[in-house]
């Protein structure tokens, strides 16, 4: 559902005014297309199927699964223009203490509320407080959006995750919580 709403999003504010005709068709080609949602609806027959795959294949997919995130982080620092960056140092800081703080705050009450503690709760606080994800910069980039600000927020988040993370975890075991 992310992926969708992030699709929608993204091609809703890349739209022009004068584009508006022939938009809703635009956005379902655009969520149709999307390489995350279609590795996802390819991967769910595996899933519920529950399909065991030879030690061979699960290994090779694994070690790719292992280079990803590097190397997308990797091909955004090296796309990373800081003078750029620091123009929109105002929404990537909002958006950034948003993802790092503004929704473990948020929702992390809401999971103490309905009954989750210990392992639970750390992995809802970790699901809530991670770095923004590279493909976040790379469905900007691919749909037309603000690819530079996304960029910001990915190189923010990673940055600052560690510090916020550890904090959070601090606090929510002085609660007891964990």
């Amino acid at each position: 559902l992310f992926n969708i709403f992030s699709v929608v999003a993204l091609t809703l504010s890349a739209a022009e005014p004068s584009q508006k005709k022939g938009l809703a068709g635009r956005t379902l080609h655009g969520v149709v297309t999307n390489p995350i949602i279609l590795g996802i609806l390819i991967a769910l027959p595996f899933s519920f199927l529950q399909v065991e795959f030879p030690a061979m294949v699960v290994k090779t997919l694994d070690a790719l699964a292992n280079c990803a995130t590097p190397l997308a982080l990797l091909s955004i620092g090296a796309s990373f223009e800081g003078a750029k960056a620091l123009k929109k140092i105002v929404p990537t800081s909002a958006a950034s203490f948003i993802k790092l703080v503004g929704l473990p705050v948020v929702f992390l009450p809401v999971a103490v509320w309905m009954g989750f503690r210990g392992q639970a709760l750390v992995t809802i606080l970790i699901m809530l407080g991670t770095p923004a994800p590279p493909a976040g910069y790379v469905m900007a980039k691919k749909l037309h959006g603000d690819a530079e600000l996304a960029s910001s927020i990915v190189v923010m988040t990673t940055a600052f995750s560690a510090v916020t993370l550890t904090i959070l975890l601090y606090i929510v075991r002085v609660l007891g919580l964990v």
